[in-house]
């Protein structure tokens, strides 16, 4: 068809749909699409699947043009309630990207979920939404409020992923588990979707998912995947694939618009990797370039508390992903059972939240006051 008018198109494929499977839209549940209709405004509905397409891209660029496109979506047809949920979700994601404009970001992902959830109290994308921006500001209790009144049913991959996400900042593992796998069950090529479960997977152990979930987002063109095998093969002493990692995640991570580290102290990281008489210069230069998982890997533990203590007092998005990321890895057991560790918990408002909540998988309660970590 000449892609003139895409609810017209929309329209017609409706109506074989129904004359081929010989039904009724009388009493079936379906809508006709003319009912149904997000906007009547074309040029504000091209808008938003546009947005939406390069939300899923991924990167600074793409979700920079998403947020662009669905600004000018809403600003065409301040009605539409599934744009203002995108542009509430997209807003959400990108300090996890761009991370100088953070503040900005936060206050259109609040005013958008608002205006969505005014239009339509339903709407599961802005749901998500409000509760990934205030999860990124540690107000953990608002955000899990509004991710229960996300149904466990929702079938939409891209929410099933980022519950499953946030699920697992609160150290819920299993249950984020289920909600990834059925998240690729839907969706097996979506490369996000890949390199997050592939951090599950790590986390809970089972390292051959986590390698080939990895390795899916790699050939998905998405640089989460080249942290995940950075982080695995150090894990696994495999210093060589590491080191291979390392190299290129820091050129990723450059024509990503993302800071990365400078050549001398990847190869000031690969050296410690290779050599233990160089460990304290391994040390001094993971600590500086922000690298906790090089930190683990030298059994640096009061220089991760350093970084986790500075990172706690910084709500962003990008800031809670590395902290939860680290916080249930194996790698991270040892750090779990000290008691400065335990009391940055307690001073980020978590255990307060798991005491009124579900306790982590790796955690739980010891009388009154303390609890232990695995």
């Amino acid at each position: 068809r000449i892609l003139d008018n895409i609810f017209a198109i929309q329209d017609e494929i409706s109506r074989e749909i129904v004359k081929q499977l010989k039904i009724s839209l009388a009493g079936s549940g379906l809508l006709a699409r003319d009912q149904n209709r997000p906007t009547e405004n074309l040029q504000a509905y091209q808008d938003y699947l546009r947005g939406r397409y390069l939300y899923t891209q991924r990167g600074i660029p793409s979700l920079k043009a998403s947020l662009e496109a669905l600004q000018s979506a809403v600003a065409l047809d301040p009605q539409f309630s599934q744009a203002w949920a995108a542009l509430s979700l997209t807003a959400a994601i990108l300090p996890g990207w761009d991370f100088n404009n953070d503040e900005l970001y936060r206050k259109i992902a609040i005013d958008a979920g608002e205006r969505a959830l005014a239009l339509d109290s339903q709407s599961e994308t802005a749901l998500m939404g409000l509760s990934m921006i205030y999860s990124n500001m540690g107000q953990w209790s608002k955000s899990q409020a509004f991710l229960d009144k996300i149904p466990v049913t929702s079938k939409a991959t891209e929410l099933l992923y980022l519950s499953a996400v946030q699920l697992q900042m609160f150290g819920n593992l299993q249950a984020a588990r289920k909600r990834f796998l059925e998240a690729v069950t839907f969706d097996p090529v979506y490369p996000q979707l890949q390199a997050f479960f592939g951090f599950n997977a790590y986390m809970v152990g089972d390292y051959q998912t986590a390698r080939e979930s990895f390795q899916n987002a790699i050939a998905g063109d998405n640089f989460n995947g080249t942290v995940g095998m950075y982080n695995l093969s150090l894990l696994e002493g495999n210093i060589d694939a590491a080191s291979k990692y390392l190299r290129e995640l820091d050129q990723l991570q450059t024509e990503n618009n993302i800071r990365g580290d400078s050549k001398q102290t990847v190869e000031i990281l690969v050296a410690a990797f290779n050599d233990p008489a160089l460990t304290a210069d391994g040390i001094k230069a993971a600590l500086a370039s922000q690298d906790i998982t090089a930190l683990a890997y030298f059994g640096a533990e009061a220089e991760i508390m350093q970084l986790l203590v500075s990172w706690s007092k910084v709500q962003t998005m990008q800031i809670n992903i590395q902290f939860f990321s680290k916080l249930w890895g194996p790698d991270f057991s040892k750090l779990r059972q000290r008691d400065d560790f335990k009391q940055l918990l307690r001073d980020t408002g978590l255990v307060a939240f798991w005491k009124t909540n579900d306790w982590p998988d790796l955690c739980k309660p010891v009388g009154k006051d303390d609890f232990v970590c695995e």
